[in-house]
């Protein structure tokens, strides 16, 4: 049913909708997210996430935050079959997937101080990212371009430097001298660990992004999606048959009016040959 439906192609207002939506939720969730955690001591050093583990107070507000996140990563999880098709789409479930089973597993565990931290890092990437979509269709390019920029050097800053040697290190690293090795360590660990591998790979695409806006000037899809740059190639190449049809035509035509000017000089010059016979034959029978 999936692959049926996707054969059909999605407006951009379909895209221009899916991305406001993701946009106004990753905003509202990160300064949420900020005002939850800017008065934690764990937020600024986030070597206190792992100090007198398990021993941490869950506050109302962290209660919260966890609800509404594992609430939209499990309807993601879901709506993904629905949405515009995606390139990665086993990857892209494997990460809601992951996130959903990382939120209920420390939320049970009370790893919530690092649950929340990731969650703030994720969105305020994310934020950007759909904002750049936004500006590319409507067609504002170089505002498109300028967000993607941001979000490129956000994204490295938050999920492949401050995520992986900041957050994954503590745990690693601190969590055996609170607790020893123990099962729920490793698995902590292990779910970091697989949206860390996930990072990398959506990165390898944004790169590949960021070298095509610097190889053509422009920014042609989002690094996940593969209908939109099918969509533009399309649109792209029946602009090209359209133009070149048009072109031929129009050469055609004016071949056709030369034709159809040169085949009447050559009858003007016939019938202007014809009128000066029949006016010699008229004298010489005159004449006769």
């Amino acid at each position: 049913f999936r692959k049926r439906r996707n054969q059909e192609k999605f407006p951009i207002i379909v895209k221009f909708v899916e991305s406001e939506w993701r946009l106004c939720y990753y905003t509202i969730m990160f300064l949420y997210g900020l005002f939850a955690l800017y008065d934690k001591s764990y937020f600024w050093d986030v070597k206190e996430t792992m100090l007198n583990y398990p021993y941490h107070v869950l506050t109302p507000e962290i209660h919260w935050y966890y609800m509404v996140q594992l609430g939209y990563y499990t309807a993601s999880s879901i709506w993904i079959f629905y949405e515009v098709k995606r390139s990665d789409f086993k990857v892209l479930l494997g990460h809601h997937i992951s996130t959903v089973s990382l939120l209920v597993f420390s939320y049970l565990t009370n790893f919530h101080r690092i649950g929340a931290i990731v969650l703030l890092l994720h969105d305020i990437a994310d934020c950007w990212m759909e904002a750049a979509k936004i500006c590319k269709y409507i067609n504002k390019n170089l505002a498109s371009e300028v967000l993607f920029s941001i979000f490129f050097v956000v994204w490295i800053a938050t999920r492949l430097t401050y995520f992986p040697f900041w957050v994954i290190w503590t745990t690693i690293k601190l969590g055996p001298v609170e607790n020893g090795i123990y099962p729920g360590y490793v698995i902590m660990n292990g779910f970091l660990l697989v949206l860390q591998i996930l990072h990398i790979y959506w990165f390898c695409l944004i790169v590949k992004i960021a070298v095509q806006v610097k190889s053509h000037g422009r920014l042609f899809k989002d690094c996940r999606s593969e209908s939109e740059l099918s969509d533009e190639s399309t649109h792209i190449t029946k602009s090209n048959l359209i133009h070149k049809k048009n072109y031929h035509v129009k050469q055609t035509s004016l071949k056709d009016s030369d034709d159809v000017q040169y085949d009447n000089n050559n009858n003007d010059k016939l019938n202007h040959v014809y009128q000066r016979s029949t006016h010699c034959i008229q004298l010489d029978n005159r004449l006769n």
